[in-house]
């Protein structure tokens, strides 16, 4: 029961689908099907890249707890080896090619085993880099950091976490923001299909509208045990379309009486957190498409002339731009929930979201003509614009205004015009140290590791380097073992037969020597195959977890020193006497 069972193919996300209820409807298999339940599927890290978005962050092993990061495509590491074996086999007779095969597998096998030891070293090194650094650049939450912290929060003590149950408030809300966001989707194709029907915008409104019942029909049965008062009040309005049906969401009743009549006004705050999240989400994806749209551009004016070429441009042009209009338009309505909620970020941090907001200069080009006054956009650059109202000055750069720019250098305007800077690519989102912010905001840092994937890269990370530690043992103990055997076989041989004494002694000894390396690799208190490894996890888990708070303190003292430079840090915890100056900073 302790074992998590976790089934990759390549085409898991049909197969998966239907999987319990066969097993169901099978007599047979009646027995494996509390296996099947508690079985969790993915898709080989390769193989997920031409699959569709969503089958990335559902089946991709990179954003599944407990998965080490593993990629699923072990199968597939053999065939490279075999395809320049083949060749050299291609004109032997069966035995020659069988013994020849054999003998490059024994020779492959061997190889591996000598250099196991030295290979997970590197592998276990390589994996706490990486998670010192994934640590690091994880200071602002995702919307999936916020959704876990809740289900923490919520879990009982002594409960053991786990973040997959369906029957808690933080589940509720962040399933129905993520149902409302395809509701959006389905009123819009509905919306499009009344300007111009077409077959295809129709399959899209049935199909939409099948998925959200479907979603919603699960999520009221979660509902039940949660808000059983919204579903109360719910079955006293009149029946309307699927795409625009209550989701039980605090921020669909802007009346607090209302919302608190309902039963919905606990959940408020579990609801901000979330579209906070939501907000740094759509952010993320508006960056992505608002970068590539000037490069397309480019590419449009430098190497699509007329005909065929050019359509295609056009056509990449308008659905890049139909994407971004989409997430903004995603942001905005997260931005307004909070607003309605009561939510201090959604006016003071998130400001509103248009278009001409993600303004970004080409980057595949040289440099042109004026480009020393056309600085990037808000979300490209360090350089924070600030309401005055709210912000310390200290905390605000600001950015001069972007002269004679255009979106398309192929339409250079008559008159030149001044154009405000794209405030996204600079918004300093909550109280963010500088050095976040510029790794919030900075190109390169952020294409290379995304401060909103950073917490599942934190974690996978984690689960490799105890991975890799649990592989070192086990493989210190198949050593131990293997010496023990040849030496058994060493004493089992005649006197007289000294050839096979040799070569079992042999072998005993060079598997005790890579035992011994690999208790020299080891920390001290792990070189005992004895060792409790479970409890030797849970303290290196809780270190991490004490490192990480005091890096993310270290930043908020540093915003509260610049506060408090500019007179407007107020800290309730100190006496103005100095007798409280040695108690903890709020924050």
């Amino acid at each position: 029961n302790g074992i998590d069972r976790i089934l990759s193919y390549d085409a898991m996300c049909q197969y998966s689908v239907n999987l319990v209820e066969r097993f169901k409807n099978n007599p047979e298999w009646a027995d494996l099907v509390p296996i099947i339940e508690k079985m969790r599927f993915s898709i080989p890290a390769l193989h997920v890249q031409g699959h569709q978005d969503g089958c990335m962050y559902a089946y991709s092993t990179a954003y599944m707890l407990a998965t080490a990061h593993f990629h699923g495509e072990t199968a597939e590491q053999y065939w490279p080896e075999l395809n320049q074996l083949g060749p050299q086999t291609r004109q032997m007779n069966g035995g020659h090619r069988q013994d020849t095969i054999i003998k490059h597998h024994s020779n492959w096998n061997y190889k591996k085993m000598s250099k196991s030891i030295n290979l997970l070293v590197q592998d276990l090194k390589s994996a706490e880099q990486l998670f010192a650094h994934h640590r690091d650049v994880f200071f602002v939450p995702s919307q999936n950091a916020i959704y876990k912290k809740l289900l923490t929060d919520e879990t009982k003590p002594g409960e053991i976490q786990n973040f997959y149950r369906k029957d808690t408030a933080a589940f509720c809300i962040n399933e129905a923001i993520s149902i409302q966001a395809k509701q959006r989707s389905v009123r819009a194709a509905v919306k499009a299909n009344a300007r111009h029907e077409l077959s295809a915008t129709q399959k899209t409104i049935i199909d939409g509208r099948a998925d959200v019942s479907k979603r919603i029909i699960k999520l009221r049965k979660a509902q039940l045990l949660v808000m059983p008062e919204f579903l109360k009040a719910l079955a006293k309005l009149a029946g309307c379309d699927v795409e625009r049906e209550l989701l039980g969401l605090p921020s669909e009743y802007p009346d607090q009486l209302e919302r608190a009549r309902v039963g919905l006004a606990a959940f408020s705050s579990t609801e901000a957190g979330l579209r906070e999240g939501q907000a740094f989400d759509a952010i993320k994806q508006v960056k992505k498409y608002a970068g590539s749209l000037p490069e397309l551009r480019r590419d449009k004016t430098k190497n699509a002339g007329r005909g065929t070429r050019n359509t295609i441009s056009l056509e990449g042009i308008k659905n890049v731009r139909t994407s971004l209009n989409s997430w903004i338009h995603e942001y905005n309505n997260a931005r307004e929930a909070m607003i309605v909620l009561g939510h201090a970020s959604g006016v003071d941090d998130f400001r509103e979201l248009k278009e001409e907001d993600t303004y970004k200069k080409p980057t595949g080009g040289l440099r042109g003509l004026g480009d020393s006054r056309k600085p990037e956009g808000y979300l490209w650059k360090v350089g924070v614009e600030r309401s005055a109202a709210r912000l310390p000055a200290a905390l605000v750069s600001a950015a001069p205004p972007i002269a004679n720019a255009t979106m398309d250098p192929s339409k250079e305007p008559t008159k030149k015009k001044k154009r405000a800077t794209g405030w996204i690519w600079n918004a300093r989102l909550g109280k963010m140290t500088d050095a976040e912010l510029e790794q919030w905001t900075h190109e390169g840092e952020c294409n290379r590791v995304q401060w909103f994937r950073a917490e599942a890269e934190m974690l996978r990370q984690l689960e490799v380097g105890e991975a890799k530690l649990a592989e070192i043992r086990t493989t210190i103990r198949s050593f131990d073992q293997y010496s023990v055997i040849w030496t058994s076989l060493a004493e089992q041989q005649d006197t007289a037969d000294i050839g096979r004494i040799a070569y079992a002694k042999q072998k005993a000894w060079m598997f005790a020597q890579r035992a011994e390396l690999g208790r020299a690799a080891l920390r001290p208190k792990l070189a005992d195959s004895d060792e409790d490894f479970l409890k030797f996890v849970e303290e290196e888990r809780e270190a991490h977890r004490l490192d990480l708070e005091k890096v993310l303190e270290r930043g908020r003292i540093k915003v509260k020193e610049a506060l408090a430079r500019e007179g407007e840090w107020v800290d309730s915890d100190e006496d103005s006497s100095d007798e409280g100056s040695g108690e903890e900073m709020s924050d």
